[in-house]
């Protein structure tokens, strides 16, 4: 009995190690249950298999958005319509205005950098450049169509 004893003790601390519950059915045959961590790593391939499911999702929504935008962006303009349900439609639209541009106050914002694609190469920065600075110049629209 003492020799029973002492070997399932070593059988217990073993499954402690292992990280797993032996138990001994009615008939004597050992079933080992899974740990808590067990349970954990049998959930990561349904996890990264929902996660990879979500992104193929988001990327066909991406795509139609970009296709999206692009359409509205190389379309014919449109005349502004000044009707407020509509222009939430006009949105990324290109419409066409009649006007004019009033000149007299004309706004300059000081200094402005040349910002382009090779501005590693020249060794310039978006707040320090090597080259020349400038300004925006913003003109105000006077539409004739709104009034």
């Amino acid at each position: 009995m003492e020799l029973l004893r002492c070997s399932l003790r070593r059988i217990l601390m073993q499954a402690k190690k292992t990280h797993t519950i032996c138990r001994y059915s009615s008939n004597g045959r050992k079933s080992e249950e899974p740990s808590p961590y067990g349970n954990l790593l049998l959930s990561i391939p349904v996890i990264t298999f929902c996660l990879g499911t979500w992104q193929v999702k988001r990327r066909k929504w991406k795509l139609n958005l970009i296709e999206e935008l692009h359409n509205k962006t190389t379309a014919l303009p449109v005349p502004l319509c000044l009707d407020q349900g509509k222009l939430a439609e006009l949105e990324y639209c290109r419409v066409s205005v009649k006007g004019r541009f009033e000149h007299s106050k004309e706004m300059l914002l000081m200094p402005r950098h040349l910002v382009t694609n090779d501005m590693e190469n020249q060794g310039g920065s978006l707040f320090s450049s090597q080259g020349e600075s400038g300004a925006q110049v913003i003109t105000p629209f006077h539409c004739t169509e709104l009034g």
